[in-house]
């Protein structure tokens, strides 16, 4: 208490306050340089924001507008094929049926309902057409190449369109070939014969009944592929102008893919397996788990002295100061000192000390000296042999400490009347309690005297820091009520938001149907404003009138 006293009297209130003030006045400036150099951060970010910003508007090009993409509609549905097919079919069994000879049935069938050309004849293609001698061997050429109408060649299709320039052109540019235009004829009779042209009695051989044959049937299909082929020139035109449109591209990539190899044991057990090669993560981490078993096995074979880093270590080694003193095995003895001396010089020479503080010269190297290696089977019997000793010693101990327990129990005692008594009596009993107790007090006087003074020394020696430290104690605590504050502020604002955010939809709501009623009146009373202003003015200029 007087100790407490003395504490309390020797603190001074006034330089307790003063360290709080200039404790305070420190942190309210360092806490003020924080935020000015916040601020200037934050300025410093925003203005180079900014010029990022108006260098990208800057650098970046206008996009060009996107165009939609569109293919041509086909020309010919299914619905068209359809009934083309159920046409030529009811005109196949209406057609009639023609016996006899093969020239005087070509002759007398009926054709007007045929898109044939007339047997015997060339083609019925009028005059006007420009239809010349080179497009029947372009025709013939085809045929022997075995070029289909709808399935061309490059050149086919080159050739095809240079006769659809050729027949694009005005008429008078047209090249017509006159023997052609007179032999072939322009219209059948009622009988699906040529009428009489210029050379009517003309007879052609059957190669050429083939050729005209040919000419007629693929005439359509012909056009029909051209009409094709143009629609999808048309369409290609158009991807690729739609393609051209888009932005040019701003980034490159490469992509990198392993090839799998297949690995093939000669146990058949990885056959048809697929290896795939391993990843730098994988080879990266292979090597570390390779490393760390390593160093483990090192560490495994070090002696526990190296294993435990906390244990002192002798920077350089002495033989003559190690010694081990045995009186009973004296022979044993020097064996272990031997032993401990080499596991020594070994460690010193394998796994030097290093000193902290850096010595004038060179350092003298430790001897290398090489250890005998030692199997584990070895060691472990020698580990069970020691336990078995140590087990056998312990009993060995015990049973002697029990046997010379009852002689040393019995030493104050002595036989009276056939009894064993106490030697010492009572009094002399309680009187050996009172000088020990005073013993007792005049040591713990003594204790306290010196703890006193000692006491006193540290106060004077560390008042400074004694004060630093309750100050410290003092702001630690205030610092943690304001978290705790905080934290409590922090749970119970977050709840005030989740009731916010869950209340607000209905809030916003209700104060919409405000809104909408308000502008509803406000539109009724605009409109009765306006009937009441049309009314005063009607009265105005009756009143005029």
């Amino acid at each position: 208490e007087t100790l407490r006293q003395k504490r309390l009297k020797s603190v001074d209130y006034h330089k307790v306050n003063e360290a709080q003030y200039r404790t305070r006045d420190r942190e309210a400036a360092a806490a003020k340089k924080r935020e000015e150099a916040r601020l200037r951060v934050l300025e410093q970010s925003t203005e180079k924001y900014a010029q990022q910003q108006k260098d990208l508007q800057d650098e970046q090009q206008p996009a060009r507008p996107r165009v939609g993409l569109s293919l041509p509609e086909p020309s010919i549905n299914d619905g068209d094929w359809q009934a083309w097919h159920k046409e030529a079919q009811f005109k196949a069994k209406q057609a009639p049926a023609i016996t006899g000879a093969g020239v005087t049935a070509a002759l007398m069938g009926d054709y007007t309902d045929r898109p044939l050309p007339t047997p015997l004849r060339t083609p019925a293609v009028a005059a006007s057409s420009g239809k010349s001698l080179t497009e029947t061997a372009t025709a013939l050429r085809k045929l022997e190449r075995g070029q289909t109408p709808l399935l061309m060649s490059a050149s086919a299709m080159e050739e095809d369109e240079e006769l659809e320039e050729e027949d694009s052109k005005p008429a008078v540019l047209k090249s017509v070939d006159r023997s052609v235009a007179n032999r072939t004829p322009a219209r059948r009779d009622a009988l699906g014969l040529n009428s009489s042209g210029v050379d009517d009695g003309a007879s052609v051989g059957a190669s050429t009944f083939a050729s005209s044959r040919y000419l007629s049937d693929s005439d359509e299909l012909r056009q029909r592929a051209r009409e094709e082929r143009r629609a999808l020139k048309a369409a290609r035109q158009r991807i690729e102008a739609a393609l051209a449109a888009l932005p040019a591209p701003q980034f490159e990539y490469e992509l990198a893919v392993p090839a799998v190899e297949t690995v093939d044991d000669d146990d058949n057990e990885m056959e048809g397996k697929s290896k795939r090669p391993l990843d730098q993560s994988d080879v990266e981490a292979s090597e570390r788990r390779a490393k760390r078993q390593k160093a483990d096995k090192e560490l495994e074979a070090r002696s526990t002295v190296l294993k435990r880093a906390d244990l002192p270590r002798p920077v350089h080694i002495n033989p003559g100061a190690v010694v081990v003193e045995s009186d009973t095995y004296p022979e044993a003895a020097e064996l272990v000192r031997e032993e401990m001396l080499k596991l020594l010089q070994h460690d010193a020479y394998a796994h030097p000390v290093v000193t902290k503080k850096k010595k004038q010269g060179p350092a003298v190297p430790a001897p290398a000296v090489a250890l005998e290696l030692i199997d584990l089977e070895m060691l472990q019997n020698a580990r069970e042999l020691i336990e078995a000793e140590a087990s056998i010693v312990s009993k060995d101990k015990a049973n002697s400490n029990a046997g010379a327990l009852p002689i040393e129990a019995t030493d104050d005692l002595v036989l009276v009347k056939g009894k064993w008594q106490s030697a010492t009596s009572e009094d002399d009993r309680l009187a050996s309690l009172k000088a020990q107790f005073a013993a007792l007090q005049d040591a713990t006087a003594e204790l306290r005297k010196r703890n006193d003074k000692l006491e006193q020394k540290l106060a004077v020696v560390n008042g400074g820091y004694a004060k630093r430290a309750g100050a410290l104690k003092d702001e630690i605590l205030h610092t943690f009520g304001a978290l705790h504050n905080s934290r409590i502020e922090k749970a119970v604002f977050g709840l005030l938001q989740r009731q916010e955010a869950s209340g607000g939809a209905a809030r916003v709501d209700k104060l919409q149907e405000e809104v909408d009623q308000l502008k509803a009146t406000e539109a009724a009373l605009q409109k009765v404003y306006g009937d009441l202003r049309i009314e005063r003015r009607r009265q105005q200029v009756s009143k005029k009138a």
